[in-house]
């Protein structure tokens, strides 16, 4: 809900990282093994946020695509879940993906 509630410059959001993967995950790692399988929706949400601008740009496009472009799966449109997958993002929901990024507040033009 913090990070659904603001908006991320790539300052911001790499500092939301940094508070995420050097402060709050090392604290729970005193209780448990692995803390960030606690957190899963707010790691995969500082991946989204930290991707580069042509990244991210490129992400946007694929899901703002119409559904009837994307229901033919073959080696040049892989399928959303892939895409996402391939930036270690598995548990957020694509349209979640797609709101994470219009929280960006750094697109060029």
């Amino acid at each position: 809900q913090v990070i659904l509630a603001n908006h991320f410059s790539d300052g911001g959001a790499a500092q939301l990282h940094f508070d995420m993967f050097r402060n709050l995950f090392p604290l729970f790692g005193q209780y448990c093994k692995r803390p960030e399988n606690f957190f899963k929706h707010v790691k995969e949400a500082c991946i989204v946020l930290c991707l580069s601008v042509g990244s991210a740009i490129l992400l946007r496009n694929i899901l703002e695509e119409p559904e009837e472009e994307r229901e033919v799966e073959d080696i040049k449109h892989p399928t959303l879940q892939s895409t996402l997958h391939e930036l270690g993002v598995y548990c957020l929901a694509p349209c979640d993906v797609l709101m994470l990024l219009k929280l960006r507040v750094s697109w060029p033009g």
